[in-house]
């Protein structure tokens, strides 16, 4: 018999979390290392502080206003200070060494240095996403090797009757059970929605598309 995760009891949960960590091990043991032209530190930054200015003067203003005269009162002050030294350090490097090797390469923070270039840059690169590999798992490093992110294979599926069920069979079995009994119609281009005596033709459309206007200023609710 099947088992809903809502219904899970503590023992449940501590067989599937010590069942998740083991694959997890098996997978890291194999995994492999993917850097990505990207800096994390640098777009921290940006999105904390300003959408215009140039990651230089950023920079040093927190370097200014939180190290050299004075000290971060806040865990987030913290954060930005840290990674503005990290930030600063490249930076520094690289005009140093550009005086004496013009080709020596350009660090994302200064090829994309306002967090507009960098929202461009991500417009840009939507359509021309990699599948990733789906029998190891990926591991994406910045480029001060920093992990940005981390792609995994599907979950074995269990054959035949499996007692936890997978989230993608209970979602397809709530979207089907959804269809088949509706509960009620909504106007979803209201926010918030409101009740409708009949269903709107088109396509639902969010209140907050996927366009250069709002791209990366509304994060998930």
């Amino acid at each position: 018999m099947s088992l809903k995760g809502n219904r899970y009891t503590d023992d449940d949960v501590k067989v599937v979390m010590r069942q998740t960590n083991r694959w997890l091990q098996d997978l890291h043991n194999t995994s492999v290392e993917q850097v990505v032209d990207f800096d994390l530190f640098a777009v921290f930054i940006m999105q904390e502080m300003d959408d215009e200015l140039h990651i230089r003067k950023l920079v040093n203003m927190l370097i200014v206003t939180f190290f050299d005269t004075g000290k971060p009162q806040t865990t987030r002050q913290n954060q930005l200070v840290q990674a503005a030294l990290v930030v600063r350090k490249k930076i520094e490097k690289y005009d140093l060494e550009i005086k004496t090797n013009p080709s020596y390469p350009k660090p994302y923070c200064l090829r994309y240095p306002t967090l507009q270039d960098v929202r461009a840059r991500s417009a840009h690169l939507e359509s021309r996403c990699m599948v990733l590999d789906d029998e190891q798992m990926v591991i994406l490093l910045d480029e001060n090797r920093i992990c940005v992110g981390i792609g995994l294979p599907p979950f074995p599926t269990s054959q035949g009757n499996p007692v936890h069920i997978s989230h993608e069979t209970r979602a397809l079995e709530c979207l089907r059970d959804m269809v088949a009994k509706p509960v009620c119609k909504l106007d979803v281009g209201q926010l918030p929605p409101f009740f409708v005596a009949q269903t709107l033709e088109g396509s639902p459309q969010t209140p907050f598309p996927l366009d250069d206007k709002n791209k990366g200023n509304f994060r998930t609710w």
